[in-house]
């Protein structure tokens, strides 16, 4: 299976949405194709490894938001990867549509940065709200809504 985000927008210099290729966009190509293509209900454990990767080709050009070129800001890359997942269920969806949900949506969050003296401080704090929408979990809450994560870095 070939996943080609050829024509993905340009990377931005003044934003952290953009997407590193390793860790954020071929984990969410991956982990979607399993979870449409493979659920463990029906296939029972299937372990995320090279046997089941090595089949999926991800195209990417350099410079675009899905495979940036250093130095491009990318510490919120994971909202993005969300809505690439949700690309890749819809494109899926055209093929299994019984199998996939009405996606993942998006996270956001909230970051403060700034200097105290010589120290630089940042605080982090994600705002969720997730609900399944799909055949089989319709209106299930998946997770705590508003529950922040704060993450302090010096």
């Amino acid at each position: 299976m070939t996943v080609d985000l050829t024509g993905t927008a340009d990377q931005v210099p003044d934003r952290p949405i953009n997407m590193p290729f390793v860790g954020t966009v071929d984990i969410a190509v991956w982990l979607t194709i399993r979870s449409v293509l493979l659920d463990t209900a029906v296939h029972g454990h299937i372990p995320v490894n090279d046997g089941l990767c090595r089949p999926i080709k991800i195209i990417a050009p350099g410079g675009c938001l899905a495979n940036p070129i250093f130095p491009a800001p990318t510490i919120a890359r994971f909202c993005p990867g969300n809505q690439l997942a949700d690309t890749v269920m819809k494109a899926l969806g055209q093929a299994v549509p019984a199998q996939v949900s009405a996606g993942i949506g998006n996270l956001r969050v909230i970051a403060f940065s700034g200097l105290n003296g010589d120290d630089y401080w940042v605080q982090w704090k994600s705002v969720k709200a997730v609900m399944a929408v799909g055949r089989a979990w319709m209106g299930w809450m998946l997770s705590t809504p508003c529950m922040p994560i704060p993450a302090t870095t010096r």
